[in-house]
Order: structure tokens, then C-alpha cells, then sequence
């Protein structure tokens, strides 16, 4: 980022409300506004409410092959001149909440538990049983008769009799995610592994044990997913649009460790323990887009970067979390421009500059 940052134009990019990452990103990649374009909300954040054409259609339209990754609002996915892994929100890709569960192995045969568990409980068991205090199982397939679904999971040992067990993430055919609908399955035949499509939410933050699991089972999504989008990037394309969704899932959990002073009331010993922790996802997030950048190669491309929001901490100063602020950023490296301050602009003219880039 600091290469980049010392060869293009950045400045300030001011998102518009409501910050929601399906409603703003469908306005940065549509140049539109959520009137205009459809998605309004988390109601309405699936591909099939949008009302208008995005870049990567536009693109896709004039024979540029495109290739698009991770983008909210993007699933279902939807036919282009290239590939696509939608992004999130993806209905049915978890099952057992969106972030896991915290329990005994006693818990696992308790009728109150979450049937996925339930359905899975010797399974569960015989990992968790051969992990030490602190570590983590590998990722391991697991089935889910009533649903008939496929999926996997992983495991955390917090404590001698407590563990933090994932949410079942579906790897089956039946749940499509990319175009062409076999891309995902092809891209994890040729590599030996999963893609997951939606990492581990953030609602249970203000839960103690939490902060122990919760940034280690994001990043590892994150590093999922960027290696599929690196996969790729040395490929034949025009466009390539890759949404890392690392810092944001991050802040909005760990946020009042690094500025406890904003609140009333952080445990100091959690702040004193988790206070790099938004800082790190930042630094991942360098190394991820590094590795993207190493596969492309050379620097005869431009390279637009965007956030959707910025963060800051709640205003509510016993809600120990970070939110959206409309003040985000921006950034255009590439041939024929160097470092300058740009001006304010807003998030709805990222499309029409990255459609005049294409020419």
C-alpha cells in the first residue's frame, strides 16, 4: 500500500447512507445510487434487487474478460465474459449461526444445542478430544443428513473442557456460488482444498471467550479467500475486482481494545492483550493484497483500491464495538500518474473512473 500510495492519486472517499457494505458497494460498482440501483438494505441485498448494470456487466458487455471475486451483494452469481465467487451475504452458506458456538463436549448431545451440532456430535467429538489447550483442529469435512448438505468445519480448544467449534460452512454442489456454476468446485479439485464463501460473523463480540477465537477464524477465511483470488489474478483479464472484507469484520469487534479511552468500562486487561488486533488485520490485508499483486506481475495496469466506509468507535460508549463512518478512501496508481492529493469525491464515482480507465 505504501508503494502505491507514493505513486497515485488518493484522497478522501465519502460513502453515503446507510453504510451498509451490500448497499454501498452496489453503489460504488454500479455508480448509482440505492434508489436507483435497488439495494437498499440487508432485505434487499441479494443480486436479483439490482436494477441496474455494474462495471463488471458493463465490462462484460463490450467482450472484456472480467473476473470479480468476493463482491457483497454479488450472489447469486450472475453470467459475465469471465468467472465470478459471489460475496456475501449468501443465503444457506452457513448453518449453526454466523459465528460459532462455545461449548462443553457434554453440550454437544443437549437437545438446546444447535441441531448441527447435534447431527454431528461424535464427529465433533473425536477432533476435539485431540487438541491441545489453544490449538486449533484442521479443517475437516462434515455431512448434515437433514439437510443433505456437505460442509466443513474446525475447532478451537479454549480451555480443558471448553471449545469454540465454527459455524458448518456448505462445500456442496448443490450450493452455487460462482460462475460458471462448477468454477468453485474445479478451482478446489485443482488446488486440494475449500473456498468459503462468508467468514465467521461478529454479533456474540460482547461474549467473554469471544476476542480468543474470533480474529484467528477470520483471518484464516481471509486467507482463503485471497488465495483464490491470487489464483486467478495471473489469468487473462481485463478487469479483476477483488472485495477483502479482513478489516472490516475485525474492527467492528475488536475496535474498543485499541481506543479503550472512547468507552466506559473495557476490561484493560483484554484492551492490554487484544490492542494490536485491529492493526494487524490492516498489515494481513497488505500482505493479502501483496500476494493478489504478485500474481498479476508487472505494473502495466492500473489499480484502483476503495473502501467502503471508514470506522471509528460507537458513539454509544458502553457498546464496546466500531462502526461505520462516511469518510472512507481511495487510491489510483498506474501508468502515467504519480503522488498527488486528490479531491473529495463520493463513493458513487468509483464506476465511472474505472469505466473511463477500460476506455
Amino acid at each position: 500500500l505504501a508503494r502505491y500510495y507514493k505513486n497515485g492519486i488518493h484522497g478522501e472517499l465519502r460513502s453515503r447512507p446507510p453504510a451498509i457494505s451490500p448497499v454501498v458497494w452496489s453503489t460504488i460498482f454500479t455508480g448509482r445510487l440505492p434508489e436507483e440501483h435497488g439495494v437498499k438494505d440487508w432485505k434487499s441485498s441479494q443480486s436479483t434487487y439490482r436494477k441496474v448494470k455494474t462495471v463488471w456487466e458493463i465490462a462484460s458487455d463490450k467482450n472484456l474478460k472480467t473476473f470479480v471475486f468476493n463482491v457483497p451483494s454479488s450472489w447469486p452469481p450472475t453470467k459475465l465474459n469471465g468467472v465470478m465467487l459471489s460475496g456475501f451475504p449468501l443465503s444457506g452458506s452457513q448453518i449453526g449461526g454466523n459465528t460459532g458456538e462455545v461449548l462443553g463436549l457434554d453440550q454437544l448431545f443437549n437437545l438446546r444445542t444447535n441441531f448441527v451440532y447435534r447431527n454431528n456430535a461424535a464427529v465433533l467429538r473425536n477432533q476435539a478430544s485431540a487438541l491441545e489447550v489453544g490449538q486449533w483442529s484442521p479443517w475437516f469435512h462434515v455431512p448434515l443428513s437433514v439437510r443433505h448438505a456437505e460442509g466443513v468445519m474446525k475447532i478451537k480448544r479454549l480451555d480443558p473442557d471448553r471449545y469454540y467449534f465454527s459455524p458448518f460452512y456448505r462445500v456442496d454442489d448443490g450450493f452455487v456460488l460462482s460462475y460458471p456454476a462448477d468454477l468453485r468446485s474445479r478451482y478446489e479439485s485443482k488446488i486440494g482444498d475449500f473456498y468459503i464463501p462468508e467468514g465467521p460473523g461478529w454479533s456474540k463480540h460482547a461474549e467473554p471467550d469471544t476476542p480468543r477465537y474470533l480474529y484467528e477464524h477470520i483471518l484464516d477465511v481471509s486467507k482463503i479467500q485471497t488465495r483464490a483470488a491470487a489464483a486467478f489474478a495471473s489469468g487473462d483479464w481485463d478487469l479483476f475486482i477483488y472485495v477483502n472484507t479482513l478489516v472490516d469484520r475485525v474492527s467492528h469487534p475488536y475496535w474498543a481494545y485499541m481506543e479503550p479511552d472512547a468507552f466506559e468500562g473495557v476490561d484493560r486487561a483484554k484492551a492490554d492483550k487484544y490492542k494490536d488486533t485491529v492493526r494487524e488485520a490492516y498489515r494481513q490485508m497488505d500482505v493479502q493484497l501483496g500476494q493478489v499483486l504478485a500474481q498479476v506481475g508487472g505494473d502495466d495496469f492500473y489499480l484502483v483500491i476503495v473502501s467502503d466506509h471508514g470506522f471509528g468507535p460507537s458513539k454509544n460508549k458502553k457498546l464496546f464495538i466500531g462502526t461505520n463512518r462516511f469518510e472512507g478512501i481511495y487510491l489510483v496508481a498506474g501508468p502515467g500518474l504519480h503522488e498527488i492529493r486528490g479531491p473529495r469525491i463520493n463513493i458513487e464515482d468509483a464506476a465511472p473512473t474505472i469505466l473511463y480507465l477500460l476506455g
